[in-house]
Parts: C-alpha cells; structure tokens; sequence
C-alpha cells in the first residue's frame, strides 16, 4: 500500500522524495545559522495551509510572535491564514524541565482542538539545553514522536541548531529516532556563497538523489538538477577503429583520449555521486561503434541497467545482435532459458557461472 506524502512546501523537491514527506513523520532540519531553516520549516507551514486546507502551528522556543512575523513576512502572509484560524504561532518559554513537560502539553491541547496536521518546533536545540540529561532531551524528543506525530496524525519538522565552524547539531541521539534527518549548509565557492540541502535519511523513501543546491530567494526553492535527454533514437554515428586505438564511438571523446582506447586495455568509467549521467549515454554509442563494425561485445550490467533495458535500446538503434552477449543473473530456482544475445547465470555455483562466462568470451573472440 503507497505511504501516503505530504509536500515540502517545495514543489521542485517534492519529485525527488515520492511526493514529499511520509503523513505523520517526524523530520529533523539542521543547519548552522542563516542556512533558512525557518523559512523551510514556515513554507511547509504556509504550502500546507494555503494549498491544501492542513492547519499548521509553528512553536518558537526562542523567538517571539513579532520577530517571526518580521522574518517571513516578506514570503509569506501569515496573518492573513492566522485570521482564516489556519495557523497558530506559540511562544514557548524554556527553563525547568516541567516547564517544558507544560509547553508540550500546551501544544498537545492546541493540535487537537485546531485540528492541526503540520506542526514545526523551533527549536530542539533550544529546550535540550535546558535540560540537564541528553537522556531527559531524547525522552521528550520521544514523546512527541508518540503524542503528537503517530497518536495525532501531525506532520512535524523540528530545527536543531549547528553552531558556526561545528559539523553536528546538538540532537541528543534525535537524530536516531526520527523519520527524516535534512542537512542545510552554505560555503563559498569561488567568492560565490553556495546553498546546499542534503537528505540524510527519509524513512520509506528511495532517495534517488539526497544533495541539492538551493536558493533563499523569494523562498525556499531547490535547484532541480539539469540531467540530458536520456532517450536515444536513431543510429549512432560509426568511427572506424585505428590500427593502435579502439573508438568510444564519440568524436569528442575520442579527442579527449587521443583517439581512444588503446587494444587490451582496461578503462574504468567512474562516476562521481553528484554526476546524475545516465551511464548508457556512453555505454551505447561505445557498443553501437563496436557492433556496427563487426566486433564481437559482452556486457555485464552495471548496477541501475537491466539486460531488457540494455537490449531494447540496443534494437531500437537497429544493430546487429549475433555478436552480442548481455549477462543475465538469475536466482537458482529461475527459469534460464533466454533469447540468443542474453548469456543466463544459473546461480548455483560461483565456478560454474565463472567457467560459464569466459568460455563464452573465448567463443566470441575466435
């Protein structure tokens, strides 16, 4: 059954976690000071309020109903949603520990007579300090996971707080008991001051990519990373093989290494985790200029590629099969029959799919 989501406020984010955040999470965002960790947590208040009929109360352990306002008002209007009685704004006092067990009760209450569904804390640095034991801070951190996230059905984000020049938020084990751990941070780079979101963790969601920059301008936006157009048609361009080099079947890469691959070597293609290129970019124009030629190619698939991926796009470009050999995994139990070009590893024994595949290759290369 689909984990039914509740947006970030972010409408560019949203496609990159399912949707947005898992209903009724509880989500950490840290970051050091000015990394807009109150604007996130107030767009997601203000988005869920204005588009989507969620009330939302934002409770302040540090600054009062004024200063908020004077933050935020400049993105959002949320006067106009707190007179709708869509939002409420709590100032929390912070001192003795009861004094804390009371601000959560308060807050309790005020959910469930609004009805609120989206709940911000700022912030969890703030009450962990007035207490004297990080047991004390993750036993109320625990609390409002169990009162307020699961029994009430709120979404809420809680801020935790890094202080300058330091690499980690003063959590007190939150960071384990929450749903979501979102990472703000900035640098600079060449002169240039640089925004940077990192999803840590998101449970019940594939992250298929957690880093993104992002900008504070009219908002809390991300940077959709540019990916190329991944769906090749047509047939790839073939550049004869030299006597001393093997073509990518790229022009331009080719120049980059002198014309190509040198004949019995070994080229490692590494990607870095901040490169989104779709590996068969470059896989397939290299197999295509290989096939087109008459050169035999077996492919073992690298991890994210299927052997029904690989071969659809290998005949759409309408090139010859007889010399081509996809490797297959299957489990033990699966069925091994499978069309000539795909080369099925039974999964019994490591020796066997070993012998299994260079006896092919051998084969090939005669």
């Amino acid at each position: 059954m689909p984990i039914a989501r509740v947006s970030t406020g972010d409408k560019e984010l949203d496609p990159y976690v399912e949707g947005g955040f898992p209903r009724g999470s509880l989500i950490l965002v840290c970051g050091e000071p000015g990394t807009g960790k109150s604007i996130f947590s107030a767009q997601f208040i203000y988005d869920g309020a204005v588009n989507y009929d969620e009330k939302g109360i934002y409770v302040s352990f540090g600054e009062d109903r004024q200063t908020f306002y004077n933050n935020v008002e400049r993105f959002y209007n949320f006067r106009k949603i707190e007179g709708e009685d869509k939002f409420c704004f709590m100032e929390m006092m912070t001192g003795q520990e009861a004094m804390i067990a009371e601000s959560l009760k308060a807050l309790l209450e005020r959910i469930r007579t609004m009805e609120a569904k989206r709940v911000v804390i700022d912030s969890f640095t703030t009450f962990a300090q007035a207490v004297e034991k990080p047991i004390v801070a993750r036993s109320l951190l625990h609390t409002i996971l169990s009162k307020i996230v699961r029994k009430e059905g709120c979404t809420t984000l809680i801020i935790g707080d890094i202080p300058l020049g330091e690499k980690k938020a003063i959590l007190c084990g939150g960071e384990f008991v929450a749903d979501g751990v979102i990472i703000l941070r900035r640098k600079m780079h060449e002169e240039r001051l640089i925004r940077e979101l990192e999803i840590f963790k998101l449970r019940g969601t594939r992250l298929s990519k957690p880093r993104f920059v992002y900008t504070l301008e009219n908002g809390f936006h991300i940077f959709p990373p540019t990916l190329p157009e991944t769906k090749l048609t047509g047939v790839c361009e073939v550049i004869p093989h030299q006597p001393s080099r093997y073509s990518t079947g790229i022009r331009d890469l080719d120049n980059i290494l002198t014309e190509g691959f040198i004949p019995g070597g070994y080229e490692l293609l590494e990607v870095d985790e901040d490169v989104g290129l779709p590996l068969e970019l470059l896989l397939v124009p290299l197999i295509s200029n290989f096939l087109s030629q008459g050169y035999p190619v077996i492919i073992l698939p690298p991890q994210g590629i299927s052997v029904n991926k690989m071969a659809e796009v290998l005949k759409d470009m309408k090139l010859p099969m007889d010399n081509l050999k996809i490797v297959d995994y299957r489990f033990e139990t699966e069925e091994t029959s499978a069309p000539p070009y795909v080369l099925p590893l039974s999964g019994r024994s490591i020796i066997e799919d070993t012998t299994r595949f260079w006896t092919a290759t051998l084969q090939m290369m005669k």
